[in-house]
C-alpha cells in the first residue's frame, strides 16, 4: 500500500522520503520511542504516511510489534522530529473486541494515537484494496 501512496505522492510533485521494512526500518524489531532512524528519516518532513502492517505474524514481525508498538515509534519519532501531520492507515473493522488479534492490535494502534500525537492527525480507514484499472 505505502508504495502506492508514495507513487501518487511523487506524482503530484512531492518530494517523498520511504522507510519500510525494504528500505532497513523493521518495525517488527524496534522498542518504542527508541528509534532514532525513524526520527531522523522524518526530520524535514511535513508529513508522514503511516501505512505499516501485517497480515500474519512471521517471527519478529508479530501484531504487536509492527500494529502496536511500532506505530507508537512512528508517533513518538514523528512528534521528536516536528513532523505537523500524520496519516494513519487503519483497518475499518478494528474494534477493541475484534473477532482476531488482528482486529485487536489494529484498535490498539489506533487508540494509541491521541496519547502521542502529532499536531494533526488523520485516521483513515478501509475494507479492502484493489488495483487500479489498467
Amino acid at each position: 500500500m505505502g508504495c502506492h501512496v508514495a507513487e501518487r505522492l511523487r506524482t503530484g510533485g512531492y518530494e517523498v522520503v520511504v522507510v519500510s521494512r525494504r528500505t532497513g526500518n523493521d518495525l517488527g524489531s524496534s522498542g518504542v520511542g527508541g528509534d532514532t532512524a525513524l526520527t531522523d528519516a522524518f526530520r524535514g518532513c511535513d508529513a508522514v504516511v503511516h501505512c505499516a502492517g501485517i497480515n500474519r505474524e512471521l517471527g519478529a514481525q508479530t501484531y504487536d510489534a509492527v500494529h502496536v508498538r511500532g506505530t507508537a515509534d512512528v508517533i513518538a519519532a514523528a512528534r521528536e522530529a516536528g513532523v505537523r501531520r500524520l496519516v494513519m492507515l487503519s483497518f475499518l473493522r478494528a474494534r477493541p473486541d475484534g473477532p482476531t488479534t488482528y482486529h485487536r492490535s489494529k484498535w490498539a494502534a489506533t487508540s494509541s494515537r491521541p496519547a502521542h500525537s502529532a499536531r494533526s492527525t488523520t485516521d483513515t480507514r478501509s475494507a479492502s484494496f484493489r488495483a487500479a484499472p489498467s
